[in-house]
């Protein structure tokens, strides 16, 4: 079945969406053992995109905005209502803002409901490997390697211990797939990219590494798992999903993702905060005869113009520092500072799940993200643990 065809609404069931977006860095790209976006030494740079805003029935009309505004008091001069008047800082500082639990209340008693797209833009920009050598080494060794049932799980596990060895070891990683041209990988030298990655690995779970990283026993049960399926695959000839992509250009322009939002819900209306590129993106392949495109109810609007675009900031905005807390923090360290959260910033956590668990009953799919397993676990432990406020 074609993807494009699933849609998750219907003629009689339908909704109006609003977009905003953050971080949306235009291209990622490989440099000498960084990518383009690490520009600051002293700061991580976030590698997460994020499409969100909020939704609400077709036949709703009667979402009172003036209400959120009046009790958000903000000062004379805000024309435009951004994430930046609700809350600044890291997550953390985020859910001390006594705004943020005005706007969270809002949101939780309208008509309203959140949606998201988050995409770990690293995660997603070295996954294909697996793909490539999970699938080899089951038609190479199907006796020994039989993962074929459930397949998704264990694919999603090498994944994770990638994406494990990529943080743990970044500069050395992006150094040696660079050198081979990724993605556009050098034809001829698939299997020795395969074999370095894997003494990469090799020497990272080595006693004397082990102790200087303080990797912990996940990390090194992950990296030799990892380490076997390469070890099978050291002979792979082929890495067939990273071809038709440029030498170092890991991801360019985000309108694919745009697209697929809106075509999952075609019998929905979408409107986008103004994004000239995207726009032209989508005059572009109309032109070209996408027919999933053309019949799609969409605009481009000035958020100036629209309370719910601004609104649809707000909520971009903070999942924005939500899932870059989730994606740098540790385990421990979100374990550890959950329990230290004072009664305002547990009250903005238990309403933010709240709203979280209201759109997921309305639809499962407002909420998507791509992002590693081990991300998922911090998700589900940080947001979805009720704490007694």
């Amino acid at each position: 079945m074609d993807p494009l065809s699933i849609t998750f609404d219907s003629e009689e069931n339908n909704y109006t969406f609003y977009y905003d977006e953050s971080n949306n860095v235009r291209t990622l790209s490989l440099e000498t053992d960084k990518y383009n976006v690490d520009n600051d030494d002293n700061q991580k740079a976030s590698m997460n995109f994020i499409l969100a805003g909020i939704a609400h029935k077709s036949d709703v009309n009667d979402i009172n905005v003036s209400t959120l505004i009046e009790k958000l008091a903000l000062q004379d001069n805000v024309k435009e209502i951004k994430f930046k008047h609700i809350a600044k800082g890291n997550f953390e500082q985020v859910l001390k803002s006594q705004k943020l639990t005005v706007f969270l209340e809002w949101l939780l008693e309208s008509s309203c409901y959140v949606h998201y797209f988050n995409l770990n833009m690293e995660y997603w920009s070295f996954i294909d490997l697996i793909d490539d050598v999970f699938f080899y080494a089951v038609n190479k060794k199907p006796n020994s390697f039989n993962h074929t049932i459930d397949a998704r799980h264990y694919l999603d596990y090498y994944k994770d211990a990638l994406y494990r060895l990529v943080r743990l070891d970044k500069a050395t990683f992006i150094s040696l797939v660079k050198k081979y041209n990724y993605p556009k990988i050098r034809k001829g030298f698939e299997s020795k990219l395969i074999r370095e990655i894997n003494k990469i690995i090799k020497e990272n779970i080595r006693y004397n590494n082990i102790l200087k990283t303080g990797i912990d026993e996940q990390t090194q049960r992950e990296f030799r798992d990892l380490s076997g399926l390469l070890s099978i695959c050291s002979d792979i000839d082929k890495l067939e999903t990273t071809y038709d992509l440029d030498e170092d250009l890991l991801l360019s322009g985000f309108h694919s993702f745009y697209h697929n939002r809106g075509v999952s819900f075609k019998y929905s209306s979408h409107k986008f905060d103004m994004e000239s590129i995207i726009e032209e993106k989508f005059e572009i392949l109309k032109k070209a005869g996408d027919h999933n495109l053309i019949n799609l109810n969409y605009s481009f609007v000035n958020s100036e113009e629209s309370r719910l675009i601004q609104i649809s900031d707000v909520v971009s905005g903070l999942f924005n520092k939500y899932f870059t807390y989730v994606n740098f923090e540790l385990l421990e360290n979100i374990k550890d500072k959950r329990k230290q959260l004072n009664d305002r910033q547990l009250l903005n956590l238990n309403l933010l799940r709240e709203i979280v668990d209201k759109s997921d009953l309305e639809c499962s799919q407002f909420l998507f993200y791509v992002m590693s397993l081990s991300e998922s676990e911090k998700h589900n432990i940080l947001l979805f643990e009720k704490e007694k406020i």
